[in-house]
């Protein structure tokens, strides 16, 4: 049984990681962009994306504009394997007593945590049970989710 966190706990498990794995959920962002965004000196922010970028959790590419700006972004195919390596850690713990719980969070909770919410419940046959809340929730009656997550499923 492996001993050590998987990497994508080790990576976005620090605050300022966390942060910045975040802000790039958004948009593709300059280091300057980030440090604002975050609140920490540039070499701190440097130095967080250098080991996101050595776990291949973000990558890099300059402006197609001019290609003097380095734009930094999330590498979603890393974050897809390094979700299934995660999953196989948990796994080799053995099968749980009770269902393993898990919480997303986005900014609105208007669609993305509510279809993962939904997703991981579905496609683990009840060994996870899924929460989804947002920092900044818009009001929506059950009906509407409902509506959404029946149009998401049926896509």
């Amino acid at each position: 049984m492996e001993s050590r966190p998987p990497v994508l706990f080790q990576l976005a498990g620090h605050p300022i990681r966390w942060r910045l794995l975040a802000e790039l959920a958004a948009s593709d962002r300059r280091v300057r962009e980030l440090t604002e965004a975050v609140g920490e000196p540039q070499n701190l922010v440097s130095y967080h994306l250098r080991l996101l970028r050595s776990g291949g959790l973000v990558s890099a590419h300059r402006s197609a504009f001019d290609g003097r700006d380095s734009y930094y972004g999330l590498d979603l195919e890393q974050h897809g394997a390094l979700f299934a390596a995660t999953g196989a850690f948990v796994a080799s713990y053995g099968p749980a007593t009770h269902p393993l719980r898990i919480l997303f969070l986005c900014t609105g909770n208007s669609s993305r945590s509510q279809i993962a919410e939904a997703l991981i419940e579905r496609l683990s046959n009840g060994a996870v049970r899924a929460w989804s809340a947002g920092s900044k929730p818009k009001t929506e009656t059950p009906e509407q989710r409902g509506a959404r997550w029946a149009r998401a499923f049926n896509n």
